[in-house]
């Protein structure tokens, strides 16, 4: 992380066993401009009293060792220090190995994704962000994306979009006509105006839009058959 501010209260309660700022070599990791490493720990380790905010943290009586591997006069950590910082944190034996923070560059040949996938292969848990740039081939993380190293990500939708095609139908006479939304499956090289046969459950529905059925009363054999679907 950037670094850890140990002053803040419930941060200074935590066991913490070992300390290492790659960036310098010594030993204090303390600083008052990067913030990360503070708010990463207190979400993890905070052990202060809960009473007064009714909060529990994830792990509060587990033992600590940080790791500083961005200077105040930095925008960024380098890839010696994260690689310094990984390599230290095996070597003594940790447990779990987070780090939240990540690289756009995710190749598996990255030095970073090849240190970190060999540590967790051996192993150690390895944690770190799947990033912030969306859900897209190239905008992963590594090193998360090795094989090992378990990628961290959320998501917070409240609606799932999907594309709908137009479609139009009529009865075998020609009577009645009408229009409905179809969510094609793969592949989907149908030739424009090709004739399928729609099947739906005898159901009455509003805007000419039926519910997918039940599968128990689908045909056995759906081949060339288009079911319209409705949330």
């Amino acid at each position: 992380m950037g670094g850890f501010d140990l002053t803040v209260p419930g941060l200074s309660v935590p066991s913490i066993d070992y300390t290492h700022d790659v960036t310098d070599g010594g030993g204090d990791v303390q600083d008052e401009c990067w913030y990360h490493g503070t708010h990463v720990l207190g979400i993890i380790g905070d052990k202060g009293n809960e009473a007064d905010h009714n909060i529990s943290r994830v792990a509060p009586d587990a033992s600590y060792e940080l790791f500083r591997i961005r200077a105040c006069d930095s925008s960024s950590a380098t890839q010696d220090a994260l690689l310094a910082s990984l390599i230290d944190a095996a070597d003594r034996g940790v447990d779990i190995i987070t780090c939240s923070y990540g690289s756009p560059i995710a190749w598996l040949e990255d030095p970073w994704t090849t240190v970190a996938d060999r540590v967790a292969a051996k192993g150690t848990l390895v944690f770190s962000p799947s990033g912030n740039r969306g859900p897209g081939i190239f905008t992963g993380n590594s090193p998360p994306d090795g094989d090992y190293v378990t990628a961290v990500g959320s998501v917070d939708n409240s609606v799932t979009p999907y594309y709908s095609w137009e479609a139009t139908w009529s009865t075998v006479n020609n009577s009645a006509t009408g229009s409905f939304g179809i969510v094609p499956s793969t592949p989907f090289d149908l030739l424009n105006s090709t004739k399928l046969t729609v099947w739906a459950p005898d159901i009455s529905a509003s805007d000419d839009r039926l519910p997918m059925p039940d599968r128990s009363s689908l045909p056995d054999d759906l081949s060339n058959r288009k079911c319209s679907e409705d949330q």
